[in-house]
């Protein structure tokens, strides 16, 4: 992420109300940065990278989607899988699982 784009990111969680107190937006260039925003199960985990996913085949394969009535993005199906077979832990293989057993939602857009 460049300096421009982590400033973009800063602004808009500044905006959205997110606890940032101790957080630059040079922080979000790391890759290694994984912000926590909330407690489980309301949380928000914003990553810098995902491994296995690009960001350009995150954003081309997103999933439209909306919390309450707030309109937001979640990571593709194929995308997903594609992570959890990168990080290889015990749950993420139960969730592939689950994942290839559920049908592909349909793409409003």
């Amino acid at each position: 992420m460049t300096l421009n784009s982590s400033q973009h990111v800063y602004d808009a969680l500044k905006v959205f109300g997110a606890p940032l107190k101790g957080i630059a937006p040079k922080d979000f260039e790391d890759p290694q940065m994984i912000l926590q925003i909330g407690v489980t199960p309301v949380r928000i985990d914003i990553l810098m990278t995902l491994p296995g996913v690009s960001p350009e085949e995150a954003w081309a394969h997103r999933t439209p989607s909306h919390y309450g009535k707030e309109p937001i993005n979640i990571l593709g199906k194929a995308e997903l899988i594609a992570a959890k077979k990168v990080a290889g832990r015990p749950q993420d293989k139960l969730d592939i699982t689950k994942l290839l057993r559920r049908p592909q939602p349909k793409r409003n857009r």
